[in-house]
């Protein structure tokens, strides 16, 4: 009897061990697969963050190239215009020398024929444009002459006006010294009967 109680307690603590060791197993498992898992995300996290850096430097390269054919195309494209523009200059200067060149020519066959009466009428034309200016010049001389008396006059009035203002300010200034010494006068008169009042009042006091 005790032996069969023995027998399953032992086997009890047999099958209790092998549970426990099953569950451990199962923890370390999980375990094991929870890290290898983390590992594997952290793995894909870093190759993802290295391919987004590589596209980036790769469209940024791109960017780059993509701004230098733009700058060199239009380099290219603005010293094809400015080499454009000095050709159609350097057309026109070619052209002007030879519009200039054919005037030349056509004002010597002009010159040639037409020698005495141009001469003719740009002594006429001489003459007229001496004839206005002598004009224009005496004109100019009436309105200077007129100007001049308008000024003299204005200065004789303005010389009248200043010596009447004088003349007056000199009778007014006399008047006031007059009225002056008049005070003055009066006023020693006055001073001279009081002093001979003022004795003869004393005088009489003393007898």
């Amino acid at each position: 009897m005790k032996g069969e109680i023995g027998a399953k307690v032992r086997a009890g603590q047999t099958e209790q061990n092998a549970s426990k060791i099953d569950a451990e197993t199962k923890i370390y498992s999980t375990k094991r697969h929870g890290e290898g898992r983390k590992e594997e995300l952290r793995v894909n996290a870093e190759l993802k963050v290295f391919e987004n850096q590589r596209e980036a430097e790769v469209a940024a390269a791109n960017a780059e190239l993509a701004m230098k054919k733009a700058d060199w195309s239009m380099r290219s494209q603005v010293a094809e215009v400015e080499a454009g523009k000095k050709v159609a200059l350097r057309e026109a200067e070619l052209q002007m020398e030879v519009e200039k060149r054919n005037a030349e020519r056509e004002t010597e066959k002009l010159r040639a024929n037409q020698l005495s009466k141009a001469t003719v009428e740009f002594e006429t034309k001489v003459k007229e444009a001496n004839w206005v200016l002598y004009k224009k010049q005496k004109e100019a001389e009436a309105v200077l002459y007129e100007k001049e008396r308008e000024a003299d006059g204005k200065k004789a009035v303005a010389e009248a006006l200043l010596f009447a203002r004088q003349k007056e300010a000199e009778g007014e200034l006399y008047a006031k010294k007059k009225e002056a010494e008049g005070l003055v006068a009066l006023g020693q008169a006055q001073g001279t009967y009081l002093s001979s009042l003022l004795r003869a009042l004393g005088g009489t006091t003393a007898r």
